[in-house]
């Protein structure tokens, strides 16, 4: 039970986090280079996910007939959600894209055309000249 609750969020997260991107045009999150690809990406891991949670039977029990409470819920689910975005960052930063070109926008817009590796390296760089 705790491991497909915990699974459950980090797929949908992880496809949520796709979907997301791109219709922000967020580039540097993709998971591969065609942002139609990435977008099918999210919508099948939001879809696996849900369906390997809701197949495997009955999953609303109580907590006092040994479901999960509240509190266990929200360790797994911002667990689940941190992991996926951790992985996120790590997946989209693997794959090849242009680095910044000349000044790299501030905040969630500099992934607009980076990736997070090369933001994080280029700001390291910029700090040590």
């Amino acid at each position: 039970m705790v491991f497909d609750y915990l699974l459950m969020i980090y797929l949908t997260s992880a496809g949520l986090l796709q979907i997301v991107s791109f219709s922000s045009g967020l580039r540097g999150l993709y998971f591969f280079p065609s942002s139609k690809l990435s977008l099918l990406s999210g919508c099948v891991l939001v879809t696996l996910g849900c369906y390997y949670f809701f197949s495997d039977g009955p999953n609303q029990i109580p907590d006092t007939q040994g479901g999960l409470d509240g509190n266990q819920q929200l360790i797994l689910f911002s667990i689940g959600c941190l992991a996926s975005l951790i992985s996120t960052l790590i997946i989209s930063s693997i794959k090849t894209i242009s680095g910044p070109k000349g000044n790299t926008p501030q905040g969630l817009d500099a992934l607009r055309n980076s990736t997070y590796r090369e933001i994080i390296t280029s700001r390291k760089k910029n700090k040590w000249e």
